[in-house]
């Protein structure tokens, strides 16, 4: 079982930003293999929208958290302009969730937290 705990990730709105994670034995503090497993990463409004009504979703499948070294339980999610470009100028605290589905079919939150998104303001070209 593995738990990275809280956490606070920022990033600015309309860029490309990528976090990576170490699964890690949450006793040993060893990292743990990731082979077999597949990933999630949902940012959301509130904590109880549902995983579809998610501001940025991320996984495996859609090819946005890449395991980088599998034994050593390495993973990188990737958030595109293309998820933040639509938000209000104004600063977004959305709630996050980083789920393992292991080898096993279990489904393991092994982060949460928070995720901010900064405003940038583009400069127009006259």
């Amino acid at each position: 079982m593995s738990d990275l705990g809280v956490i606070d990730l920022t990033m600015k709105r309309a860029r490309h930003y990528r976090f990576r994670f170490i699964i890690k034995d949450d006793q040993t503090e060893d990292a743990l293999s990731i082979l077999d497993s597949e990933f999630a990463f949902y940012a959301k409004n509130e904590l109880t929208d549902d995983d579809d009504d998610a501001v940025i979703i991320c996984t495996t499948a859609n090819g946005r958290i890449l395991p980088l070294d599998i034994p050593g339980g390495q993973c990188e999610v990737t958030i595109v302009p293309g998820d933040t470009d639509e938000l209000a100028l104004r600063t977004h605290r959305l709630y996050v969730d980083l789920r393992e589905v292991t080898a096993d079919s279990d489904v393991v939150s092994v982060a949460d937290g928070t995720l901010t998104i900064l405003p940038v303001a583009l400069q127009a070209i006259v």
